[in-house]
C-alpha cells in the first residue's frame, strides 16, 4: 500500500482518483486544527473539508521533502488562524452585569466587597473618637496648630 506521500504525488501529477483514495484515508480529524482563542468552537469543524479542498487546490506545490500530514497541518493551521481573523470583527464581547441575575443559575455573581466589615467599621469609629478626645484635650494652640495641619 502506497503511503500518503507518494499517494499525494500521484494526485499533483492529475490522478484525481487518487485524490478520492487520499481523501478517503484520512480521518475526519486530520484536517480539524484546535485553536483555543476560537470562541465559535462549531466553526472548528468545517476547517477540516476546507482544509482537504485547499490540499487539492495547492496540489502542485506539494513536495515530497515534507511529510504529506505535516504539509497538510499547516494548511488546516492556516485556514483556521484565517477563520479568526476573518470573523473577528462578528465575534462579541461578553459582559457580564452585576446587578442582573445569570441566566443559567438565577443568581447574581458574588463580588468580593472591599469595604469595612462590621467589625472594621466599629473599630476605626472608636479609633477616631479617641484620637479625637485626645486632640481636644490639648492645649488650645496646640489643638488648633494640629487641626490646621490635618
Amino acid at each position: 500500500m502506497p503511503d500518503d506521500a507518494e499517494i499525494m504525488l500521484r494526485v499533483k501529477a492529475g490522478d484525481d482518483s487518487a485524490f478520492d483514495f487520499l481523501g478517503a484515508e484520512i480521518p475526519p480529524s486530520a484536517g480539524r486544527v484546535y485553536v483555543p482563542d476560537d470562541p465559535q468552537p462549531a466553526d472548528r469543524g468545517r476547517v477540516g473539508p476546507r482544509s482537504l479542498l485547499r490540499v487539492y487546490r495547492s496540489r502542485e506545490s506539494y513536495s515530497a521533502e515534507a511529510k504529506f500530514t505535516t504539509w497538510m497541518y499547516r494548511i488546516a493551521t492556516n485556514l483556521a488562524l484565517n477563520h479568526l481573523r476573518d470573523t473577528k470583527a462578528e465575534r462579541t464581547e461578553v459582559s457580564v452585569s452585576l446587578d442582573e441575575p445569570d441566566d443559567a443559575t438565577g443568581r447574581t455573581p458574588d463580588v468580593a466587597d472591599h469595604g469595612l466589615t462590621a467589625e472594621e467599621d466599629l473599630l476605626r469609629r472608636e479609633r477616631l473618637g479617641a484620637i479625637r478626645e485626645q486632640v481636644e484635650a490639648l492645649p488650645e494652640r496646640q489643638r488648633m496648630a494640629v487641626l490646621m495641619h490635618k
